[in-house]
């Protein structure tokens, strides 16, 4: 459909999406005529019998055909009246990224960027288009017969990378894109503003003590945008990752925030099952995995909608280009898609209270408060070196521990996977001043011999979420002069929705804190009014930091929030005369193991599912190492015989294994309400009081 604007009115159309033209097939005779027009007939191009063996198998068209239906295309696209020339593409400003074959089937797509009225008149032959900026061409999309996608792209240098992510030191050039207005306020203009104030402070310390500036690092997610764009991704459309902590994570965020895509984070201790119904349930095109977790993702992507996997590295499982390849032959991505604070930017998986995990979906807005909120209430600083020793693909290491760092132009230390002794290191080798963590992690720290030998002086902030942290490590790290903050918060609060100062760890004992600076909290009664102080009620949020709602969910979204808007987090607790938050109970028998998230309902429905079991209930008890584990309590039918070996054998692979039973105990019943639901309070009393 033509868009048809008078010239007066052209400057109204910034931001406008002009949809897609009509499909064009690019024939073998449309090829010969454009090669008797220009004289130019090399056998790639008219010569199909020899083509076949060359290296695209098959004629392909000149490059400058397949620029000359621009023209075409935009006639197709827009209209504006009142003036005489109104295309001037230029051929500085265009990159051939793939080529066309005989046969494709061409279409383009064009955004206006910006719009502008020239000073000139619009006749002369140096004026530009009125609706098409210097800088920013449209993209055209070439389906072709097997589906592949080619794509041509503003120019840009072409900056190489080696087959592994650069070294420092690479890459101090600014790129085109650099120069390109960068009026969205999505995640995806972070780097390149970043870049331009600080190229060369380190952004990534990973590895062997490799280094990428944040020059180096914007380059390289451009590159990955590039790649995301060459496997038919845009705005909107879902890029997952499933992989441990690396620089790819971070350039498969930001590259999908590039192009307006949705980053999809995946969970490495998640069995295939539950993978695949992450990548099914969140519709994710493209799935970028660490090697290792190569026969995890092909059980998953079997029963999945993903078009295309990508492992890291320099090759796939079946020899396909890995994303270091890739990236190595990578152009730059067309500029930051404009995107708002309202658009998601993130759909991050958490386990149901009822069954299968539910996708929260965070916009550019959550992650960007969540972050703003961090640097306020923990006094990030650029000069601060960030060590992140939990998982990114939890959305507290990542919302609170790497974006905040990256916003404020800090260092952050990637490490995949943790080891005490490691983390102990590394602390001390890069004079570490932010870490977070759970109890566990801590706790594995100061048991470790080194200890006491390891020079943790440049530690100033150190927050930790998933549960209390237990007397004996709190004092464990005061002894050397190191103090906590914790804090409460879930997915949909992006997550940190209260925090803890170090110094009211004391004074305030048992507390969760204050609201984050940008966040509100209440505490409201069965009346759905606000609680008095120090009277128990459901704890509710409200901020620029709160989820959007659940992917796909209308009804599970309704239901979390209350009547004026406030996030109904399903949490009992209550706020005292100050106005600091405590956690009295869970109204979803949440069990927080290792920091992990276990809805019982889950488990004991795959439980249920076992020959002979007539019933079950899951609950978390304490435990020294990982705060809490679950286990399980079962009836079953006469005759039958069940032990923990037997259940944990039916259970595994099907689900995660942190949420599997530590043990499984019969019993004779179950204590149950007047309405048949099983009282998990009575069991846990029972349990914690016996012998």
């Amino acid at each position: 459909m033509t868009t048809t604007v008078a010239y007066a009115d052209v400057v109204g159309l910034a931001g406008t999406d002009l949809g897609w033209s009509d499909y064009l097939e690019i024939t073998q005779d449309r090829v010969d005529l454009f090669a008797d027009a220009t004289d130019d007939h090399q056998w790639i191009h008219t010569d199909p019998a020899r083509a076949k063996d060359g290296p695209f198998g098959g004629a392909i068209a000149h490059g400058y055909l397949s620029l000359s239906l621009t023209v075409k295309f935009w006639t197709e696209l827009l209209d504006v009246t009142g003036v005489t020339t109104k295309v001037n593409y230029g051929l500085d400003k265009v990159r051939f990224v793939s080529p066309v074959k005989v046969g494709a089937r061409v279409r383009m797509n064009a955004v206006v960027a910006a719009a502008r009225i020239s000073a000139t008149s619009l006749t002369s032959p140096r004026s530009k288009a009125a609706t098409s900026p210097p800088s920013s061409p449209a993209a055209c999309t070439v389906s072709t017969p097997d589906t592949r996608r080619a794509r041509i792209r503003p120019r840009a240098r072409r900056t190489r990378l080696p087959a592994s992510l650069p070294r420092s030191g690479a890459h101090r050039s600014v790129p085109s894109s650099t120069k390109r207005p960068m009026s969205t306020p999505g995640l995806g203009a972070w780097l390149p503003r970043r870049r331009l104030k600080h190229p060369d402070k380190t952004a990534l310390i990973f590895g062997d003590d490799r280094r990428l500036s944040y020059a180096e690092l914007d380059t390289a997610v451009e590159r990955a945008a590039a790649v995301f764009a060459d496997h038919g991704v845009a705005r909107g459309d879902r890029v997952a990752y499933l992989g441990e902590n690396s620089p790819e994570f971070l350039l498969t965020l930001f590259g999908a925030a590039h192009l307006g895509a949705v980053f999809v984070p995946v969970n490495t201790r998640l069995a295939a099952p539950e993978i695949a119904h992450v990548l099914a349930d969140s519709g994710a095109r493209v799935l970028v995995h660490d090697a290792s977790f190569a026969d995890r993702v092909a059980a998953a992507v079997s029963t999945s909608p993903v078009a295309h996997v990508i492992a890291t590295g320099s090759s796939g499982r079946d020899g396909d280009p890995g994303l270091a390849r890739l990236l190595d032959r990578a152009v730059s991505a067309p500029p930051p898609a404009p995107v708002g604070l309202d658009d998601p930017a993130a759909l991050v998986y958490t386990s149901g209270t009822t069954g299968r995990a539910k996708g929260a979906v965070l916009t550019h807005g959550n992650l960007t408060w969540v972050s703003m909120n961090t640097i306020i209430d923990y006094d990030l600083v650029s000069a601060d070196v960030s060590l992140m020793i939990s998982p990114l693909f939890h959305v507290a290491s990542l919302g609170m521990g790497a974006l905040p760092a990256l916003l404020k132009g800090a260092t952050v230390v990637l490490e995949n996977g943790f080891e005490a002794g490691r983390a102990l290191d590394l602390i001390e080798r890069h004079g570490v001043t932010v870490i977070s963590g759970v109890p566990t992690t801590y706790q594995l720290m100061a048991d470790h011999p080194e200890w006491s030998r390891t020079d943790v002086s440049s530690l100033r902030t150190l927050t930790c979420g998933g549960s209390a942290v237990p007397p004996r490590i709190r004092e464990a790290y005061e002894a050397r002069g190191l103090s906590f903050t914790q804090g409460y918060g879930m997915t949909e609060t992006s997550p940190g929705a209260t925090s803890l100062s170090a110094g009211m760890t004391r004074t305030k004992a048992g507390s969760v804190g204050l609201p984050h600076f940008f966040t509100d909290v209440r505490v409201v009664g069965e009346d759905g009014m606000p609680a008095p102080a120090r009277a128990v009620g459901e704890i509710q949020v409200r901020g620029p930091n709160v989820f959007a709602g659940y992917h796909g969910q209308p009804e599970a979204t309704t239901a979390a929030f209350a009547l004026d808007g406030w996030f109904r987090s399903g949490d009992l607790g209550y706020l005292d005369e100050d106005g600091y938050l405590y956690i009295a109970d869970r109204l979803k028998d949440l069990i927080i193991s290792g920091g992990e998230n276990i809805y019982p309902a889950e488990v004991e429905g795959l439980i249920l599912g076992i020959p002979g079991i007539t019933g079950v209930a899951v609950i978390g008890i304490p435990d020294e190492k990982w705060g809490e584990v679950p286990i399980a309590l079962v009836t079953v039918a006469e005759g039958v015989s069940v032990d923990t070996e037997s259940v944990r054998a039916e259970l595994s692979g099907r689900i995660a294994r942190y949420k599997i039973p530590k043990t499984v105990t019969v019993v004779d019943d179950l204590p149950r309400t007047a309405s048949g639901k099983v009282r998990k309070a009575d069991l846990r009393a029972r349990l914690l009081s016996a012998p």
